[in-house]
Order: C-alpha cells, then sequence, then structure tokens
C-alpha cells in the first residue's frame, strides 16, 4: 500500500510577513528570543475539578495498520471554493463555518480572511492589509461569535483584536489586548471573554499558558494553566499549522498545548480538564529540559534527536467531538498515530494511517486535513499543492463512483482553491 499524507507544519516566532511564509513549509523549526530572566511570578487561577474526566489509554489500545474513515463518518459533500483573482486562497490559516458562510483564513497570498457560501461561491473578504480602522499588519488566528454572527480576528504585532460583521463583512471595532509581558498568536472568543494562548517575553519558571480578557475592553481577567504543570514545564514558541484552539458551534472550546497530555474545556465561565491521555511514552519533564538546554546551547535550533530519536510521544492535534467519538492525531517518535476514542463504551482505536474510503478508491489517498466539526459532522480541505496529485488519483480511477461531484473535481484545473469535505457523523 502506498499512502500519500500531509506532513504536521511548525511555524517560527519570527512576526515579519515574509518569513513566516518562507517557514509554513518547515518542519520543527523555532527561533531563539534573546531575553533575560524575569523575577516577575505569574499568578495563576485554578481550574474547576472534573470527576468525569475521559480517560484515553493509548498503550492499551491495539495498533491496527489503518483506520478507514467509513468507520466513524459516513457521506461527504464536496464544496468547491470559487477561484478568481479576488479569492485567491495560498495556505488556509483556519476554516470555521456559521449558518451558511464558510469562513477560510488565508495566510500566504491574499493573508485575508475570506467568506464563501456552503455552494462555493465567494462573498467578499473580511478587512484588509493596513494601519487604518478595521485593517491588520498579521493576523494569526480567527473566532467566532455563532450567538451574534461576528468574527474576531487577532493581529499579532499591534495587540489588537478587530471585530466583524460576518454577514455583510463591516468593520465593527478594534480592542487593544493588554498583554503586560506576554506574546499571543492563538485565541478564542467565548461568552464574552476572550481566551489567548500566552507566550512570555521573558524567561520565567512560572509562566502560564492561557489568558482570559473581557472582550468589551481587552482588560486582563484571569490566568490560567501553569506550564511546570501542564505543559511539562515548556513555554517558548512552538506551534502549529491548526494552532491550539478548537472551536464548537455551541460557543464552547477545547484547548491542547504542544506537550500537553490534558485536553481542557473551556465553556461559559468554567475552565476544567476534559480528556486526558495515558501513556509511559509520553514526553517528560526531563524530555523538556533536554531540549530547553539543546535550544538555548544551538542558537535557538530545536533538537530532532530528542523529538525523533527517543520514543516519546507528544503533540495532540487535529482534535474533535461527535457525539461519543473523540478524534485526534499526535506524534510518536516524529511519526504521526491517529487515535478513535469512544466516550460511551471507553475503547480506544490507534493506528498508524488514517485511510480516506469515502472520498477514494484503492490504495491511493491523501490524509484528510481536518479543520471544523459541527453537530453533525466535520469539515476537511484539500490544500491547493495537493490538487496535481490528487487529480493523478481521480484521472487513474482513484475516486469512489458515488462521490459528490466526483465529475467536476476529475477536472479540477491545478491552480484551483482548496476544496471542502464535509463527511456526516454516522
Amino acid at each position: 500500500m502506498v499512502v500519500f499524507h500531509n506532513h504536521h507544519k511548525l511555524i517560527s516566532n519570527s512576526i515579519t510577513q515574509a518569513q513566516m511564509k518562507n517557514i509554513w513549509n518547515l518542519l520543527f523549526l523555532s527561533i531563539l528570543v534573546s531575553c533575560t530572566a524575569s523575577s516577575r511570578r505569574w499568578d495563576t487561577s485554578p481550574i474547576a475539578r472534573n470527576e468525569k474526566l475521559y480517560v484515553v489509554n493509548i498503550d492499551n489500545a491495539p495498533r491496527e495498520d489503518f483506520i478507514n474513515l467509513s468507520s466513524f463518518l459516513q457521506d461527504v459533500e464536496t464544496i468547491i471554493l470559487e477561484t478568481n483573482d479576488n479569492c485567491i486562497i495560498g495556505e488556509v490559516n483556519t476554516i470555521r463555518v456559521l449558518d451558511d458562510y464558510i469562513v477560510v483564513m488565508d495566510s500566504e497570498i491574499t493573508e485575508t480572511v475570506l467568506v464563501f457560501d456552503k455552494e462555493g461561491r465567494f462573498l467578499h473578504r473580511i478587512g484588509q492589509i493596513g494601519q487604518g480602522p478595521g485593517e491588520y499588519i498579521d493576523i494569526t488566528d480567527s473566532s467566532i461569535d455563532f450567538e451574534k454572527k461576528e468574527i474576531y480576528l487577532i493581529d499579532f504585532p499591534t495587540n489588537m483584536v478587530h471585530k466583524y460583521d460576518i454577514i455583510s463583512g463591516k468593520f465593527i471595532n478594534s480592542i487593544y489586548i493588554d498583554r503586560d509581558d506576554f506574546k499571543s498568536y492563538f485565541m478564542q472568543y467565548v461568552n464574552g471573554k476572550i481566551y489567548t494562548s500566552t507566550i512570555p517575553y521573558f524567561g520565567t519558571d512560572d509562566s502560564f499558558l492561557l489568558q482570559e480578557f473581557y472582550a468589551s475592553t481587552g482588560n486582563p481577567k484571569s490566568s490560567y494553566l501553569n506550564a511546570s504543570a501542564y505543559n511539562k514545564g515548556w513555554n517558548d514558541f512552538y506551534s502549529r499549522s491548526d494552532g491550539f484552539f478548537y472551536p464548537n458551534e455551541d460557543g464552547s472550546i477545547k484547548y491542547i498545548q504542544m506537550f500537553m497530555d490534558t485536553v481542557i474545556s473551556i465553556r461559559n465561565d468554567e475552565i476544567m480538564p476534559y480528556l486526558a491521555i495515558k501513556s509511559k511514552n509520553w514526553i517528560t519533564e526531563k524530555d523538556i529540559q533536554d531540549l530547553i538546554e539543546y535550544k538555548i546551547a544551538n542558537e535557538g535550533t530545536l533538537s530532532h534527536e530528542i523529538l525523533f530519536g527517543r520514543n516519546i510521544s507528544y503533540n495532540i492535534n487535529h482534535y474533535f467531538d461527535l457525539d461519543n467519538i473523540v478524534y485526534f492525531q499526535y506524534l510518536n517518535s516524529g511519526n504521526m498515530e491517529f487515535v478513535i476514542y469512544n466516550k460511551e463504551n471507553n475503547t480506544t482505536r490507534r493506528a498508524d494511517f488514517l485511510k480516506d474510503d469515502i472520498v477514494y478508491n484503492g490504495d491511493w489517498f491523501l490524509l484528510p486535513s481536518f479543520a471544523y466539526a459541527d453537530s453533525k459532522g466535520v469539515y476537511s480541505y484539500l490544500k491547493t499543492e495537493q490538487i496535481p496529485r490528487f487529480l493523478e488519483i481521480a484521472n487513474t480511477g482513484g475516486l469512489n463512483a458515488d462521490l459528490d461531484k466526483r465529475d467536476i473535481l476529475e477536472k479540477l484545473p491545478e491552480d484551483s482553491n482548496p476544496v471542502i469535505f464535509y463527511y456526516s457523523k454516522k
């Protein structure tokens, strides 16, 4: 069996747009930030206890060669995003869905947010590059207020969060985030609060991972999750293409950092552990300390020998919940592994590959890039750079005969915008 799949991508801590573009295609790179030690101690608030915490025992799960996508999803709706000079997408940063609107954040070509309908027709942009009202320099994350149908965009260089109406694209207002001694690339809106994933500018042994702000003023409210307790002591820049927040249409979110073994739930005003990973191979504080020491000694580079050479697991990513099913990917010794956990009967499946047998027919397929899940299914997208390979598979009989819009997919131009597949839950 030959399997084609996309590699997990990481970004550096540079704040210039040119550098950000150049390094999205590199794996596990980070740049050392020269800074002096700080004597400040962060005061963090406690999180709630969860007596119904889900525990996923990876070690006890039988390893399978691959898991068929059809074992937990079914059917698929194809959404072919319109391609024209006003909406060319280079690199998908986030995909969010509100009612009949699909909101795509492009981090490469337009460097803006594009709104399409569910037929794939381009409707309008939200904001643009600039320094005027409603404009931004470098947006790094987006979040939707599902009740008010508004979108929040964080502009990293300016510490600003900009708010817009999704339906019209109209700019509403901007909020200055009082971040003090830390920086934030990722954020989410929940019930009148803005939560950011935080990285300290100055070294500290007791920094926090999550900061809560009032959405109306941008003033800080509370800090949560000590890095020493929840991320094995790591709180330097180390990120990924799908970020750390996973939103739900009910307004709640899940939060997972790179080395955390616990998924955190943020719902209304309650923050608590939701799901924990149990594995003797999960990355330890000693591994993290070795990683930090190597980075300091080697001008900011991260040790592939530690991350890839040791038998350690880390990096829960592309996470989503569908009723009783939890899906996520993680890395072990640099290799991707796939997990499906059934909350109802507390069973876990683990495999080296996830085979998309809903879109594809046979052994040639592309790994789905899951971007967003709602109550009825999950959205995945075919990246622009994957389309030429997708067409090769399509033109050799590699697509399922009953695939939605198969005839159109087989004739896609190679420079088409990403294609979205919406899989229904079983």
